[in-house]
This record gives structure tokens, sequence and C-alpha cells, in this order.
């Protein structure tokens, strides 16, 4: 699974099963477009690839970012933790050829626009035969 393979089956996963708030995938939502009480981002940063057995193996690895916005600190914690608990599950039942490692949440307050935000990363990796 190349960089693009990957990144659409991480969008297609996230967009299939996240079904609490709208979600912006490609960072051009502003602050002014969201008129709901919450939203996420989804930003999926590819990492450096490596290989390994003597070249005939390439793990792409990388980190997927689940931002989640909410005009109350309260809802921003619980959409953080049901994002948490989401890719947790994953885990065990991952989309198509992706390996996700344990989740964290961090929350993060208040931003300069009045949103709360939490946001969930968690590391994944994609293995493939050369």
């Amino acid at each position: 699974m190349n960089t693009e393979e990957t990144l659409l089956a991480l969008n297609s996963w996230w967009a299939n099963n996240w079904t609490a708030s709208p979600t912006d995938y490609d960072g051009s939502t502003t602050y002014a477009d969201q008129q709901s009480g919450s939203w996420a981002r989804l930003t999926i940063l590819p990492g450096k690839p490596r290989s390994f057995l003597g070249q005939y193996i390439r793990e792409n690895q990388g980190m997927q970012v689940v931002s989640l916005f909410a005009r109350d600190a309260s809802l921003a914690l619980n959409l953080g933790q049901r994002a948490e608990t989401l890719i947790q599950d994953a885990i065990t039942s991952p989309p198509s050829g992706v390996t996700f490692e344990t989740p964290y949440l961090r929350v993060l307050g208040q931003d300069e626009h009045g949103w709360y935000r939490t946001e969930v990363s968690v590391d994944y990796h994609v293995t493939q035969a050369l």
C-alpha cells in the first residue's frame, strides 16, 4: 500500500465510522464556516518509510491526528474521548492494511476563536512486501 492508498484508506475509515460531528478533511474549513456546535479536523501525517529484511519489506509510518472543536469544554472532552475509543477499538479491527498503535488524548483548552479543543493522535504503520 503506497502513501496515496494509505491516505485514502484512513480518510475512508474515518468517514465511515465518525458520526458525532462534521469533519474537515483537507484543512480548508475556517472557523467562520462552522455553524454547528462542534466539528472535527482529520490530519494525516505520513512519516519516513523504512525497509528491512534485506530490503524486501517496506514499512510506511505516520500519524493520524483528529482535532475536535466545540463551543463547550465538556463537549470537547466528550468528543475527544469518543474519538479515542473509536480509534482504540480499531486496533483490533483496523482500516484495511493499516495497523494502529495506542491512541492518546490531549486537552488543549480554548483557542483564540473561542473553540475548546481536544486532540487524539495515533501512530500507524503499513507493511508491504517489495
